[in-house]
């Protein structure tokens, strides 16, 4: 039976540090306001922490499945919401923004996780950009009540 590791932040921070030959993957969506805040981030810290976009959710055409609850007649396109596999198999619940390293198949997900994981990631790896959280405790921990604030609204 697998064990299931958990990493304080600052480990996992820490462990992807010294893996960062390979990008990490990015699953994301082109519409989504939450995803937005780590592409920022991603991009923000671009010097030190490298990834590869993966649009993984989106809309596809196909017949209709029998299942609608209305009669098919009454439209002539069928449009389903679609999610990336890669996306699934590394997020079960399915929400972007999800990053993944690819060589240990570990994630972060939700989106202030992510961009504090990404400025701490980049902090390890002696990043250029400063880091988007300010560096006084208290002014911390005000920058994360307006973004719960944001989450919120």
């Amino acid at each position: 039976m697998s064990q299931i590791r958990r990493f304080p932040m600052k480990n996992l921070a820490r462990h992807f540090a010294t893996s960062h030959a390979t990008p990490l993957t990015y699953y994301s969506a082109w519409f989504c306001p939450f995803a937005h805040r780590a592409t920022i981030a991603l991009e923000h810290h671009a010097d030190s922490v490298s990834y590869a976009w993966e649009e993984a959710l989106g809309w596809e055409k196909r017949p209709p499945t029998g299942n609608e609850e209305f009669s098919a007649d009454e439209r002539k396109d069928w449009y389903y919401h679609w999610k990336s596999p890669g996306l699934m198999k590394a997020n079960p619940l399915g929400m972007v923004p999800t990053l993944v390293e690819p060589s240990s198949g570990r994630t972060v997900t939700e989106s202030i996780v992510a961009v504090q994981f990404v400025d701490e990631l980049a902090a390890a790896r002696d990043g250029k950009a400063p880091s988007l959280m300010p560096g006084d405790p208290f002014e911390r921990a005000r920058a994360r009540v307006a973004a719960d604030n944001v989450n919120r609204t």
